[in-house]
Order: structure tokens, then sequence, then C-alpha cells
């Protein structure tokens, strides 16, 4: 890349002179480069990151409140989007993998405590999430435990249906998603949201169950 210090060919040029130069600015600087055919790389691998992300583009824009909070306040006051947190963590937990089943639902925003376990019991169009819940530390409150399902399948094909929620805001932390499809294998992934001793809503990581429901 060259710096330009004086006019180019007697004129403030921007953009391609034929297929020789490339003149731009960056910074306030001019500057002119060889001009090149952008690359389009289309190995296997990176074709399949392209449609993961695009799967995962499908996830966030059907996505329940339920799902957008924890990544809200994750990416609160940080220098990128929700949205870019929840596709970037996915596209790295699933990489290479041949279905959703280590689907990031939540990640640990503001100290959050993660359950303990979850149990997926599939019922007639429905599951029954039972989150294990750690005892909270002193000053800690457990607000609710929520979940999401997600139809189960390759992150590198269209998603297959709907994203649903459910929750619970009192001991037993035990509910039920319904509106499912039968014989479809479903991702429940499980997190707790917490009061914080400061009165702020922290979020735990998720933990996940699959289960497939049956008429």
């Amino acid at each position: 890349m060259a710096k330009l210090t004086g006019a180019l060919m007697s004129m403030g040029a921007r953009g391609q002179i034929g297929k020789a130069l490339t003149v731009s600015r960056w910074r306030g600087i001019a500057y002119a480069k060889s001009y090149s055919v952008p690359s389009n790389p289309r190995t296997q691998k990176q074709q399949s990151t392209r449609t993961t992300f695009s799967t995962l583009s499908a996830v966030w824009k059907g996505a329940p409140e339920i799902l957008r909070a924890p990544w809200n306040e994750f990416a609160r006051n940080r220098s990128f989007l929700p949205r870019n947190a929840i596709i970037g963590q996915n596209i790295r937990a699933m990489r290479g993998e041949a279905d959703m089943s280590d689907f990031v639902g939540s990640p640990s925003a503001l100290g959050g405590a993660a359950l303990l376990g979850v149990t997926a019991t599939p019922g007639d169009g429905s599951i029954t999430v039972e989150p294990e819940a750690p005892d909270p530390d002193t000053g800690w409150t457990i607000k609710r435990a929520v979940a999401v399902a997600i139809p189960n399948g390759n992150p590198s094909e269209p998603l297959k249906g709907p994203i649903r929620s459910g929750s619970a805001d009192a001991d037993p932390w035990e509910f039920e998603i319904d509106g499912l499809e039968n014989d479809q294998e479903y991702v429940v992934s499980a997190w707790l949201e917490w009061e914080r001793p400061d009165g702020k809503t922290a979020f735990g990581a998720s933990v996940n169950a699959n289960a497939t429901p049956t008429a």
C-alpha cells in the first residue's frame, strides 16, 4: 500500500482505476494499492460456517425475550451487539458438530451461577423441564428458572421450526414448554435468572438436555 502525499494523476481520485490501482482513504489518509480480485473462499469448513451463521441469525430473529435477555445483558456496555455475541459463541460451540446439542442459550452474565443440571421429559406436544438449582450465595435470590426448546438438527441447515420457551418463578423450579411438534427432537437449554445483592439481574450459564415429544 502506498501513502499519497500529492495529487494522483493531478486529480482527487477514489475507487478503482482500470485494473491497475484501487484508491481510497483510511483515517483521513489517502492511499493506493494494486488492484486485486476479492476472494470468496468456498472450502467445506468456510461454507459450513456461513450456513451455520445463517441458521443462528434465524435463531436470534425468532428468539423470545427469555432468550434475548441474557445476551442483552452480556453485551451491555461492550463493543459488540447481543446478536453478534450469541452467533459468535454458538459458531464456536457447534463448529464441526452434527447437531445443535451444544447450543449456548445463555452466557454467564453479571456473575449468575449455573444450574446443577436439568431433566427434560417429553410429553404429547410438550416437554416438562425440571431444573436442579444450587443453593444461593448470601444476598443472592433466584428470580426464576427459564428454558427454551429449539428444534434440533444440523446447524448448517435451516432451523426446523419456531423456538418455544417457559419459566417458573418459585421452587420447585418445574414447568412445561408446550406448542411443540411431536417426533421432532428438541434441545432444551435452561438457566437461572438471579437477583444480585445490589438488585441487578444476573444470568447463569445454560445447561442442556434433549427430548422428543410424542403422542
